[in-house]
């Protein structure tokens, strides 16, 4: 059962079937498409090597982020899905460790060695809310980056205390700017 649906039930089936074609269509995207989306971890996120890396997300995008940021050589990149079978490909592309709550994976970046948290979390949901924006805060060290990559309804807001943050854009030669998030070191 997916989601406590049997096989048979229309909706899992639509929902299978929607993971696999996105999965599908990732792994189909031309090179100059993955260096554009895995610039994420390593442009935006600033990853570097021995990193802790969580990706919030591993759809179509976040599981180019995860590449970028094993490419990037970061110790532990930490895919976060509530859809087992984007963890199970996460781990296939370049995943250390895999959990289905951010809380989990947050814990987990602050166990390892330095275990302060994450280096950088980046936000790759399906559509954007403010509780994923403040775990992605919750989940990293002090003076860690937040990048969100993520779409959110128009309406959505989100508050984050403007002494948490340094706002910087990263857009120039992507298909599309991210914003880059740097947590100035207090606690949210």
């Amino acid at each position: 059962p997916m989601g406590g649906r049997e096989p048979g039930d229309d909706l899992a089936e639509r929902q299978w079937r929607n993971v696999v074609q996105e999965m599908a269509m990732a792994a189909a995207l031309p090179a100059p498409a993955v260096k554009i989306l895995d610039s994420a971890a390593v442009n935006a996120a600033a990853t570097r090597p021995g990193q802790t890396v969580i990706v919030m997300g591993v759809g179509g995008i976040g599981v180019h982020a995860v590449q970028g940021a094993a490419h990037a050589g970061a110790m532990h990149v930490i895919a976060v899905d509530p859809v087992e079978f984007k963890r199970e490909m996460a781990m296939q592309v370049g995943a250390t460790h895999a959990f289905s709550k951010i809380e989990d994976a947050a814990e987990f970046a602050r166990s390892v060695p330095n275990g302060q948290g994450a280096d950088a979390a980046i936000v790759t949901v399906g559509v954007l809310k403010e509780e994923d924006v403040l775990a992605a805060f919750e989940a990293i060290r002090k003076a860690g980056i937040v990048v969100v990559t993520a779409v959110g309804r128009r309406t959505e807001r989100i508050n984050v205390p403007a002494g948490e943050l340094t706002l910087s854009h990263s857009g120039a030669g992507e298909m599309r700017p991210f914003l880059r998030i740097r947590a100035t070191g207090s606690q949210l």
